[in-house]
């Protein structure tokens, strides 16, 4: 059923993203990276960049599958480690991923996809990041996974919803759309605000479209970044399977 199939693939996608997360966590709060003083006088050691390079490379191998990028900058590009698939240098502007002076750096961040801002080929990527940030030694950077468009898609598409069914992803900052479809069959804005602002984690709905279909949403909550996974189908479809299935 529908549900089930929102259920398996919320589950699939809790287990990978979760263990990567994991993984920035774990970089994020690694007193090497903490307490590390980059200022211009001060080289930071041959040795500390071996140790993170090592550590980008474990994540990067492991989790080859889903993604495109990891980046740690440190000051504007003082220190740099990064891994991604051709070894172009990153290029990286804070003010694309926080702001720096509202002190926003508790926080970890998720976005849906966007344009890579990091890598000159900008391809489409979702990222999570976290910014840096250490009064004592002046320490300003981030710390960037860049997640595959790829990646996403072939889980959505796994699900061989026929027709005009899919599977999208909704998250406060927007939504992935996993499948071409004709465009009364998209979410419209208003459903997708809907979503977004839905504080009930597993449900359905239904709603009209532009050609005043009825359409039915059936939607899960990933817990990692409290993003909604929706399955959209139009009532019809569902009908014309139940029938057929008698």
């Amino acid at each position: 059923s529908m549900s089930d199939t929102v259920y398996q693939t919320k589950n699939y996608l809790e287990y990978m993203l979760s263990d990567a997360f994991q993984q920035l966590v774990t970089l994020s709060n690694d007193p090497k990276l903490q307490s590390l003083n980059v200022n211009e006088e001060e080289d930071v050691s041959p040795e500390t960049y071996i140790t993170f390079d090592n550590k980008l490379q474990v994540i990067y191998s492991h989790f080859s599958v889903m993604l495109e990028s990891i980046v740690i900058d440190i000051n504007d590009g003082q220190f740099t480690v990064y891994r991604n698939n051709d070894q172009s240098y990153p290029s990286i502007s804070y003010k694309d991923y926080f702001e720096p002076s509202a002190g926003e750096t508790e926080s970890y961040y998720w976005r849906n996809l966007h344009r890579d801002q990091a890598f000159q080929e900008g391809n489409k990527v979702v990222s999570v990041y976290k910014a840096v940030h250490n009064p004592d030694t002046s320490t300003e950077g981030l710390i960037l996974f860049n997640f595959r468009e790829e990646f996403f898609k072939q889980i959505l598409n796994k699900s061989l919803i026929e027709g005009n069914g899919y599977l999208t992803l909704i998250s406060p900052d927007g939504h992935f759309e996993s499948k071409n479809v004709a465009e009364e069959y998209k979410l419209d804005e208003k459903t997708i605000t809907y979503l977004q602002k839905l504080d009930k984690e597993v449900g359905r709905l239904s709603f009209d479209n532009a050609k005043g279909e009825t359409m039915i949403a059936f939607y899960d909550t990933i817990g990692v970044n409290k993003w909604k996974i929706v399955s959209v189908i139009p009532q019809n479809e569902i009908l014309e399977r139940v029938e057929y299935i008698k």
